[in-house]
């Protein structure tokens, strides 16, 4: 299990088996989302606007990638990270209005989408060759054709808040975020699951859940197909059918 830590600018590694830490391994300054394909794997670092690169095998460290160079120019602080596992592409959402896109077989940037304002979330369905993301600020869901590069956006949703966190499930080709509709929009504790086709997605429900907080992140089973979310103001997990 790979776990960023924020305050120590580290990735935690832990044996699930063993219950003990394996390894910390020194990344950039705040790391956040962190993603595993091509047996790598991407740390997204909130603060240094890099994605760091770590061997899954050996556990060190292979290179930190830049988003913000000459050649490669794709601006906003790196928060949550998706993959791709059937095409090892890595997709980081950049807080400001982009998602860079990183190939894991060389470790290059080859994209840079633009999107709304305050994107923060990302996921991803294999199988559709769709990309999803959150803009935070432009209150709307985006749905990207990743089958091509560059990618082509096929719809913007609006959703009438602000989304947080966002997940896919290919087994079900449901779609998860959690929206904040307070006056302040710093409580994302409303559900919504869209039903998603090669032409998009449509809106399947919409459920209140309880106080999530600054919180509301979103884990997937794909062995019991509960979804698991952070309450962090009732200091509880949600487990949902």
């Amino acid at each position: 299990l790979f776990i960023a830590s924020r305050d120590t600018n580290t990735v935690v590694v832990w044996n699930e088996v063993a219950q003990q830490v394996l390894r910390t391994i020194p990344v950039g300054s705040k790391p956040w989302g962190v993603g595993l394909v091509n047996n790598r794997v991407y740390v997204a670092n909130n603060n240094s606007a890099s994605v760091s690169v770590i061997d899954a095998a050996t556990l060190n460290k292979i290179t930190d990638i830049s988003l913000n160079t000459r050649n490669y120019n794709c601006p906003g602080g790196p928060a949550n990270i998706a993959v791709n596992p059937n095409t090892n592409r890595v997709y980081v959402a950049l807080y400001g209005n982009r998602v860079a896109v990183i190939d894991a077989t060389t470790n290059t940037p080859i994209d840079c989408l633009s999107t709304n304002s305050g994107t923060f979330g990302v996921a991803v369905n294999p199988a559709l060759n769709q990309l999803y993301v959150t803009n935070r600020d432009g209150f709307d869901l985006m749905v990207f054709d990743i089958s091509t590069n560059p990618a082509v956006l096929i719809q913007a949703v609006p959703l009438g808040g602000s989304p947080y966190f966002v997940q896919a499930n290919p087994s079900r080709n449901e779609v998860y975020l959690m929206v904040a509709l307070d006056s302040g929009y710093v409580i994302p504790n409303n559900l919504r699951v869209f039903n998603t086709t090669s032409g998009g997605v449509s809106l399947k429900s919409s459920t209140t859940i309880g106080n999530t907080g600054d919180g509301g992140a979103i884990a997937v089973s794909q062995a019991n197909g509960k979804l698991y979310v952070a309450a962090m103001g009732d200091n509880q997990v949600q487990v949902i059918d």
